[in-house]
């Protein structure tokens, strides 16, 4: 299992200094993953795997790379199944939680993991209701930090080993629904905590 950030171009050099690999999110990096955008349709380069949001309208992606499609919070299980046919599969931890919580009340992670994902995105979930009324993802916060939320990472995290999952991308960016700059050596110290636990 390697373990990756999520990060912005100009931390790489000091996120591949700490992480096995980085996911950029603003530009490409070869030999790298990269989180595109649903109007991107053509790139070009070789990339560890090239991530797409499931709800893009326009799910065609000319690419070199391995291609993943993502779940997204607001299409429950059965619907994303649907979407995804035969494409390769990156499974959003955050993600899967909050659309089995509204659809069904309980997170069936096993559910999820039979789909037999090759990455995963992982951040925490907590309670938190919009303060700006935005109900759109209320009353749930994504990307939170993984020491602290509803999800159990120890155990969520020794399910994805188990699995055989061979990429895990680390993904926080919120304190509550507050945009939040943790340190690269902050999230590094989160994911070894875990798994100095299951050991």
């Amino acid at each position: 299992m390697k373990i990756g950030v999520s990060t912005s171009l100009s931390e790489s050099t000091e996120a591949l200094k700490l992480f096995d690999y980085i996911e950029t999110y603003d530009i490409p990096l070869y030999n790298q993953a990269y989180h595109s955008k649903c109007y991107e349709n053509n790139i070009k380069g070789n990339y560890l795997y090239i991530v797409k949001h499931i709800d893009c309208k326009d799910l065609s992606l000319i690419a070199d790379s391995l291609v993943l499609y993502e779940n997204v919070y607001s299409l429950s299980y059965e619907e994303f199944v649907k979407r995804l046919g035969s494409r390769k599969f990156l499974l959003d931890v955050g993600h899967a939680f909050i659309s089995d919580m509204k659809s069904k009340g309980v997170f069936e992670l096993e559910k999820w993991l039979s789909l037999n994902p090759i990455a995963v995105h992982l951040h925490n979930v907590k309670y938190v209701p919009d303060p700006t009324g935005n109900i759109s993802n209320a009353p749930y916060a994504d990307h939170q930090p993984l020491n602290d939320g509803l999800i159990n990472m120890k155990e969520v995290l020794d399910k994805i080993r188990k699995a055989g999952i061979e990429y895990v991308t680390i993904e926080v960016f919120f304190k509550d629904y507050t945009p939040t700059s943790y340190t690269l050596k902050e999230k590094r110290r989160w994911i070894e905590e875990i798994i100095k636990e299951l050991a």
